[in-house]
């Protein structure tokens, strides 16, 4: 998990590097039209290629994935599944906490721009700068998460990763309205790309222990299933399970 992370984040590098450094460079910067044709070209040509190599490597390891089924699997069978999954009151929290962090995330990164260029007032290069932190720390993440994991308990990684993330996103503008905050020129610069590279740093750890914890999730349900089965049905009889789900190591 750890290096798919790593090689998602380099793709993340190299289309910032590609936008700011190579298409949308000068003086119009993002309001330059004429670039987007040749970026979305280029990352298309990538998509391509990356998706020739991820077809190669699965054709080169075929013998090690599974037999498909014998009989194709009923829609209903389907169904079921995805009630006894969602019925784990553990996956139901991980899954909901997931969803919306990225989702917000997400929204961070699509108002980041507009941020950078109308609020920050930064030129191509100094976006740049940030953006490609950003996602410098996303990348050292994906190999810090692990050696937390082995020490610390996935909920903590996980709470304390939102937390650092909450904290690198709205510092900075609050920081900057109380004029706490550098208004421009290097000293700016080097104080967004120090919350980018460590607001990075947090989504990465965040997002491989939440990755390693819905991992666990089938194995929770199945213990749930067999509690189930057996009558013990009791809120209590779940703690035990939703506390593996979220601290197994």
């Amino acid at each position: 998990m750890a290096w798919r992370w790593a090689v998602y984040m380099a793709g993340g590098i190299l289309c910032t590097v590609l936008g700011f450094g190579v298409f949308l460079v000068g003086r119009h910067g993002l309001q330059n039209r004429a670039g987007y044709a040749g970026l979305a070209a280029t990352l298309a040509g990538i998509v391509l290629v990356g998706g020739a190599l991820a077809c190669w490597s699965a054709f080169r390891t075929r013998d090690r994935e599974h037999a498909p089924p014998a009989a194709p699997m009923p829609i209903a069978h389907i169904a079921g599944e995805l009630r006894e999954v969602f019925g784990n009151p553990a996956f139901r929290s991980l899954f909901t906490g997931v969803s919306l962090f990225f989702i917000g995330f997400g929204l961070y990164n699509a108002l980041g721009l507009h941020a950078n260029t109308y609020f920050w007032k930064l030129t191509p290069s100094e976006t740049q700068a940030v953006t490609g932190a950003l996602f410098f720390g996303l990348l050292l993440g994906a190999p810090l998460g692990r050696p937390l994991l082995q020490r610390l308990e996935k909920r903590t990684v996980l709470l304390a990763g939102i937390a650092g993330l909450l904290s690198a996103e709205a510092l900075p503008p609050l920081l900057n309205l109380l004029g706490l905050f550098p208004t421009g020129g290097p000293s700016l610069v080097t104080c967004l790309a120090g919350f980018s590279l460590f607001m990075g740093l947090a989504t990465g750890c965040t997002g491989i222990a939440g990755a390693s914890a819905m991992a666990n999730a089938p194995t929770s349900t199945n213990i749930c299933s067999e509690r189930d089965a057996r009558g013990s049905t009791s809120p209590l009889s779940l703690s035990p399970t939703r506390h593996r789900l979220l601290s197994d190591r």
